[in-house]
């Protein structure tokens, strides 16, 4: 991590966002893939269980801001 990084906190929050959905994905994706479910069917049906990536992060980063703003 770079000294710039430690002066933007919200840039490391979204990097940690991501990084914590990417973690549950392959999570839900080595479960599936350990109770037999082939990989390229685990990782689709991981992305659905799991929802919109994206719609999600944004929703968590609603949570940080000041939405009265």
């Amino acid at each position: 991590m770079s000294w710039i990084d430690n002066l933007l906190p919200g840039r490391r929050m979204k990097l940690d966002l991501a990084e914590e959905i990417d973690s549950h994905l392959e999570e839900r994706v080595a479960e599936l893939t350990e109770s037999g479910v082939p990989l390229e069917e685990a990782r689709n049906r991981a992305r659905r269980e799991f929802g919109n990536p994206t719609i999600l992060a944004e929703q968590g980063r609603a949570v940080w801001t000041w939405t009265w703003l």
